[in-house]
């Protein structure tokens, strides 16, 4: 049991892998909440969405459960929590623990990024405290990893855990509207080796088309042709 807002009582539920049609329940239902409390907050990594697209490409091979934190009138915060697979270093193999979308098999996992947590604004410190009440209590894991989080994210976990080990890496980005105003070629703007690579690739490949979606429709039709190409060229 957990002190809560406005006379009522906080309390943290772990739901099992089994449970995922109640979690996802109460997961919309919280998005809900955040987004009617202070719109926009809803993080993309942090949506119904984005969490059920994972579960169905990772959920049968990636152990997880559920944190729901809820009070009287419902849920205030929801966290993923996994074991990760397939992770290593040199011969050992690791047994680590995550929140949120990610702990798959690093050689074919998605990179999570921007990980963050689905919370009430004033639910997100005690979202964090007993997330990690929980997982220090679990005593099957060596290494505990929060991929992902961008550092403001991470400052309520960082000061519960002394000697983590915060590493940051940079997320590489392409400014359109820089290369708008200056009038230049897109090459122009990228290093000498990213530049040199492209136009190897583009003599290699030939005359090319590009097809710029105006529908909806035609937008979807242009995905599923790139799944397709995407996945034949996996399975290559």
């Amino acid at each position: 049991p957990c002190a809560g807002g406005a006379g009522s009582e906080r309390k943290l539920g772990i739901l099992p892998e089994a449970r995922c049609s109640c979690a996802m329940t109460a997961w919309k239902q919280l998005e809900t909440r955040v987004a009617e409390a202070a719109p926009g907050a809803v993080p993309l990594t942090g949506s119904h969405l984005w969490t059920s697209a994972w579960l169905d490409a990772y959920g049968a091979v990636v152990p997880h459960e559920f944190a729901i934190l809820a009070d009287d009138a419902g849920p205030v915060g929801a966290a993923l929590l996994t074991r990760g697979v397939g992770r290593r270093i040199g011969p050992f193999r690791l047994q680590t623990r995550h929140v949120g979308t990610t702990g798959e098999d690093p050689r074919a996992r998605a990179c999570v990024e921007y990980n963050d947590l689905l919370a009430l604004p004033d639910a997100r410190p005690l979202l964090q405290e007993q997330l990690l009440h929980w997982v220090l209590r679990d005593k099957s894991w060596g290494t505990f990893c929060l991929d992902g989080f961008a550092p403001e994210a991470l400052e309520g976990f960082l000061q519960d855990l002394p000697g983590f080990e915060l590493r940051t890496r940079e997320s590489p980005y392409y400014d359109l509207a820089a290369a708008r105003r200056e009038g230049c070629e897109l090459f122009d703007r990228l290093g000498r080796s990213s530049r040199q690579n492209l136009r190897r690739l583009l003599r290699k490949y030939g005359e090319l088309d590009c097809e710029w979606a105006d529908s909806l429709g035609q937008a979807q039709d242009i995905f599923a042709e790139l799944i397709a190409l995407h996945q034949a060229r996996w399975q290559a």
